[in-house]
């Protein structure tokens, strides 16, 4: 009595990998990763906010010391008060693009800490230098110099302090968006893959019913 011939069907090719699409939607955030995210948005608006007001003052330093010490008119130290510090926001500002962008942006954020330190530097500086006497000026070293000089060296550090503070906010934002499409990918695989075993399941002629429900879940 011969026995009848099986027959085995080929095997199916393994999945491919999938990766997610360009245009696909990013996975909802849970509500902590939300209330975080608003956290960061909120804080970094504030120190945004602050750091306005040590930059006011450092440029006010920088004019001072364009009349006083330069000779420049009004309007020609505002001016390069003015440039300064906006070099010192762009530069705070790319910073912060390249960080949401996942680029490094170790030059701007550089620039940042140096415009601050000699801003402060020669804010401080002028502090020291006395009133024209005969057309001669003189240094000054009491105490009341020395707070001051405290104060312009300080406060464009601590501007450049708080702009790093939102550079970190920045990157810390990219690094949440990574990790959502992380999962947004994953969860698109898995996908991928139970479509693949009902299509396996399906184009078998003995394949259970409770499997196939299974693999489409």
């Amino acid at each position: 009595m011969s026995t009848p011939a099986t027959t085995h069907a080929p095997p199916a090719p393994a999945p491919a990998a999938v990766t997610a699409p360009a245009g696909a939607p990013a996975a909802p955030l849970s509500p902590a990763e939300q209330a975080a995210r608003r956290a960061r948005q909120h804080a970094t608006v504030v120190a945004s906010l602050a750091a306005v007001v040590p930059t006011l003052l450092a440029a006010q330093g920088m004019a001072s010391v364009a009349m006083d010490v330069l000779g420049f008119t009004l309007v020609a130290a505002v001016g390069l008060a003015g440039f300064l510090e906006l070099a010192l926001v762009s530069s705070a500002l790319l910073a912060r693009a390249s960080a949401l962008a996942g680029r490094p942006g170790g030059a701007d954020a550089a620039a940042v800490w140096a415009v601050s330190a000699v801003s402060g530097l020669l804010a401080g500086t002028h502090e020291f230098v006395g009133p024209e006497v005969d057309g001669v000026r003189s240094w000054e070293s009491d105490p009341s110099t020395l707070l001051a000089a405290g104060v312009r060296v300080v406060a464009p550090l601590v501007a450049a302090w708080l702009w790093e503070r939102v550079l970190t906010a920045a990157r810390r934002e990219h690094a949440d968006r990574t990790l959502v499409e992380v999962r947004r990918d994953r969860r698109l695989l898995a996908v991928a893959r139970a479509a693949l075993v009902v299509r396996r399941l399906e184009e078998s002629g003995h394949a259970q019913g409770r499997r196939i429900r299974w693999a489409r879940r």
